[in-house]
């Protein structure tokens, strides 16, 4: 640490303020000496610790025969890396802290391995026998701390450098351990949801009636696509006449509710059983139109888009259910805050993000045979 612009500055201030001024000075020394006569190395040391720079640093060194460089450069190099995959891995799963802890225990991990070292008292001789298990203590047949046990090594001969170099370990995993966090983020992905098909339900005014609201589909190369743009009129045409279509002025999407998803389907299963039993009891079965699809045809569809693109466009939308600027609003807000009632502008662009290969569709088979009274609990009751 004593060699690494500004953290070497913060040592020196360090070890001046807790009393050991000639520490201090001694640390500003060695950054000076470093980088006034061997700046070169500085910056080679420096780029060790760059994932994939390092590597192919490592192995060019490899490649002239200097196998020492080899060596450090590709253990700085995968110290790195495993610091940031632990802060990727974790995200999510325990809050902010839980990459930065990560990324700490990451480090001494790392570290540990690194230096590695075994101790054993052998029972007929009183000596203490030392087995280098770690890369370096193997290469040097000794006890060569790394990382974090090379700085708690210092307590004895400076605790306060010791001290500080912990630290700033610490401090340092704990952001390249946030930093993996973002970039994992960066390609986090969120599922968006629409239950839609086509069936029969009942008006409010008691009558048997046809709907379908099909918007969604797979297209080619894997992608999503509102296709048709349009929606057939609910009423099929007689005889010969053209069927007429209309483009809907709005889109409605859950974006990463799957449970709301799921109740939602119920909601219109049960729509679908209540006319298909007044149609096969035939109690003032007065229609609007002849009801031509009597088969529960709805599905929930799917599709992933980037966590972030779902963030950057949804997130001005008030949750009161009032209209955001670009014109979408929550809908169903007292049973969820994720559905949204979208305009074409917003829509067909969020489709397009859409991740290819990402679309499904499907029945679920274990709401399709609840009793109705299950459904009903769903419905009323999206816990249940």
């Amino acid at each position: 640490m004593s060699t690494v612009p500004f953290i070497s500055q913060l040592k020196s201030l360090w070890q001046a303020v807790t009393g050991d001024t000639a520490g201090a000075k001694k640390t500003q020394e060695q950054f000076l000496d470093a980088w006034t006569h061997h700046p070169g190395q500085q910056i080679s040391e420096l780029a060790d610790n760059i994932p994939i720079v390092g590597h192919v640093k490592g192995l060019v060194h490899l490649a002239l025969g200097d196998t020492e460089a080899f060596v450090h450069s590709e253990e700085a190099a995968t110290r790195t890396l495993a610091v940031i995959g632990a802060g990727a891995l974790t995200v999510g799963t325990g809050g902010a802290a839980a990459p930065i802890l990560a990324g700490v225990a990451a480090g001494i991990a790392a570290d540990a391995a690194i230096t590695g070292i075994s101790v054993s008292h052998l029972q007929d001789a009183r000596v203490l026998v030392y087995i280098p298990l770690g890369i370096e203590s193997a290469r040097h047949q000794r006890y060569d701390p790394q990382g974090y046990l090379g700085a708690v090594s210092e307590f004895n001969s400076d605790w306060r450098g010791g001290v500080f170099d912990v630290a700033a370990l610490a401090v340092g995993d704990a952001v390249l351990g946030s930093e993996g966090s973002i970039t994992k983020a960066n390609y986090k992905t969120t599922t968006v949801f629409r239950v839609e098909g086509e069936g029969i339900f009942l008006t409010k005014r008691g009558m048997v009636q046809h709907g379908a609201n099909s918007r969604i589909f797979s297209g080619p190369g894997g992608r999503v696509i509102e296709s048709p743009n349009i929606l057939k009129l609910i009423v099929p045409p007689d005889e010969e006449e053209k069927v007429t279509f209309k483009r809907p002025a709005v889109l409605c999407l859950n974006v990463g509710d799957a449970s709301r998803a799921e109740t939602y389907y119920a909601q219109k299963l049960l729509q679908y059983r209540e006319a298909a039993e007044k149609l096969k009891n035939n109690v003032d079965a007065t229609t609007t139109s002849l009801p031509h699809a009597t088969e529960f045809q709805f599905k929930i569809k799917s599709f992933r888009i980037l966590s972030s693109d779902a963030e950057r466009m949804l997130r001005d939308v008030p949750k009161d259910g009032e209209p955001s600027p670009a014109g979408v609003r929550r809908v169903d807000i007292t049973k969820t805050s994720k559905s949204f009632e979208c305009p074409q502008p917003v829509y067909s662009p969020l489709i397009e993000m859409a991740i290819p290969g990402t679309f499904e569709e499907a029945q679920p088979a274990w709401l399709l045979h609840l009793p109705t009274r299950l459904l009903e609990a769903m419905r009323d009751h999206q816990v249940s």
